[in-house]
């Protein structure tokens, strides 16, 4: 072989390495452009996914604060409910107790009245000697005059619709028949609703005078606890009708003098 053919072997071979070596970066030199753009695209899509859970959380944030917002809102309202329950639950306890409809237990007096036990002297008028539906109102009224929290005759409860009146030989009071002795209950202040039975005069009459006149039982009695039953009638009027100039009659307050 001779040198000239030598010499261009060696270029030829010279050149092709160099020729694959220039192709090699090249191709490293893309593939790297490459990786990075696609790690330039796969961190636009991270930082996009970012904001998006940002924007999630801020979105689940307000919507939170907005429910425990309406939780609280709710929660008034529902208080302020409970409170007017209980207001209007007072209210309607205070209006029960002024009707009369619940029993009450307190400080007060009792009244006790009965017939004379022997029969009257010949010749006097039996109606002196026997307690009259006047007599209780008599002391009933005072006692509310002396601020009685409640009054009761015999068990029955006065209220506001009680009538106290005479049938035969015995007394109505809420349509309930009762008879002598009569047990009037009053709670309030003892030394008040005491006091009024000697300042009333009718009352006074009644229990200082009468009494020893005509033999009625009559006792005023002072107790730290007394108890006086709710009244059970109907509150509402059943027949409502005028009465006639002869249907209305005036009764005395007290007993007729010897």
């Amino acid at each position: 072989m001779t040198a000239g053919r030598h010499h261009y072997l060696i270029l030829t071979g010279f050149a092709f390495l160099l020729g694959l070596g220039a192709m090699v970066a090249f191709r490293a030199n893309v593939a790297a452009e490459e990786a990075a753009g696609d790690q330039g695209e796969r961190h636009d899509q991270l930082v996009q996914i970012v904001e998006r859970l940002e924007d999630k959380k801020q979105y689940l944030e307000e919507s939170l604060a907005t429910l425990r917002s309406e939780v609280s809102r709710r929660e008034q309202q529902a208080a302020s409910g409970r409170g007017l329950s209980r207001t209007y639950g007072q209210e309607l306890e205070q209006m029960r107790m002024a009707a009369g409809l619940v029993a009450l237990q307190g400080p007060g007096i009792e009244i006790t009245l009965a017939d004379n036990p022997q029969p009257p002297e010949l010749g006097q008028d039996p109606n002196n000697y026997i307690i009259h539906d006047y007599d209780v109102r008599i002391l009933v009224n005072a006692l509310w005059l002396a601020g009685a929290e409640a009054v009761s005759v015999n068990g029955q409860r006065i209220a506001q619709g009680t009538a106290v009146r005479c049938v035969g030989t015995t007394i109505l009071v809420n349509n309930t028949r009762i008879g002598s002795p009569f047990t009037i209950l009053a709670i309030g202040d003892p030394v008040r609703l005491k006091n009024v039975l000697s300042l009333d005069e009718d009352a006074r009459l009644l229990l200082e005078q009468y009494s020893k006149l005509f033999g009625l039982q009559a006792t005023v009695d002072v107790h730290d606890e007394i108890l006086v039953p709710a009244y059970a009638g109907s509150l509402t009027p059943r027949v409502l009708q005028p009465l006639t100039d002869e249907a209305v009659t005036v009764t005395g307050p007290g007993k007729e003098a010897p």
